[in-house]
């Protein structure tokens, strides 16, 4: 019988200082660094404070046009079920443009997040 690797794995997010976990990212590079501009996709994820992901992701979609998109370095971990780091991936010069969220309660502090979608400039590979 073949034996698969575990797949209980998450990505921990981490834009300025709101940490977000996934389950699913699209547009990861599994080479060293990139430098070309280009979308990254976060699906299935969790934040646990709404007025932290209020201010520095869905700001961005209610300022109009004609204000300044603030950018910031966007911290993807791939995580073990030890909670240990597997690989590290920075993007830099990232903003949300895209933002679907299923569950938003501001009681229990927590923000279920169906797809958020950053554009960045160019990103480099930590570990």
């Amino acid at each position: 019988m073949t034996e698969y690797p575990n797949p209980d794995y998450y990505f921990k997010v981490e834009y300025g200082k709101l940490e977000m976990s996934f389950l699913e990212i699209n547009g990861l590079d599994a080479t060293s660094n990139g430098p070309k501009a280009s979308n990254i996709e976060l699906m299935k994820g969790l934040c646990p404070n709404n007025s932290l992901f209020e201010s520095l992701i869905l700001s961005n979609f209610s300022r109009g046009l004609d204000k300044k998109i603030h950018v910031k370095t966007l911290k993807i971990t791939l995580m073990n079920t030890n909670r240990e780091a597997i690989r590290i991936w920075e993007y830099m010069n990232s903003y949300p443009t895209t933002c679907k969220i299923s569950n938003y309660e501001t009681e229990s502090g927590y923000c279920v997040i169906d797809r958020l979608i950053f554009n960045y400039n160019y990103w480099t590979r930590k570990l």
